[in-house]
């Protein structure tokens, strides 16, 4: 931005201000981009739905997480704390990078299936667990 645009995007700032109307905007401004951040997503095969239940378990992406989770839990299992943490942030990654994501269904007031993406804590929290959990089996 050169400081000719720049000077007169603080006038403009400046102006909407003065008359009242700035406030309201940008009010308006930001409730929009809080309601874009929390974005309702599609879900694909392949995501790992969070939650509870037959019709989640058999999903896809879920079979496929419980797949590489059965392949480091072992080693988990035997390891030390530090190595433990390094093997969930490595089986993170190795989802993460084929695509998958860590979604969880939302209520929207109706019967459609709305999904959201779940933040790393949440998302590094269930493949933890699953990582510590016995298979009986």
């Amino acid at each position: 931005m050169s400081t000719g645009q720049t000077n007169q995007a603080a006038e403009h700032q400046l102006k909407e201000d003065s008359d009242g109307h700035g406030d309201n905007q940008r009010n308006a401004s930001e409730a929009h981009k809080a309601q874009n951040n929390s974005k309702a997503i599609v879900a694909k095969p392949g995501d790992i739905i969070c939650g509870r239940g037959f019709h989640i378990a058999n999903h896809r992406g879920n079979l496929d997480f419980h797949f590489i989770i059965n392949t480091y839990r072992e080693e988990y299992l035997s390891s030390k704390r530090p190595h433990k943490t390094r093997i969930t942030k490595h089986v993170l990654k190795e989802i993460k990078s084929s695509g998958a994501r860590f979604i969880k269904s939302v209520s929207n007031g109706s019967n459609v299936d709305t999904w959201e993406e779940v933040d790393y804590a949440t998302a590094y929290k269930k493949v933890s667990h699953a990582l510590r959990l016995r298979i009986t089996n």
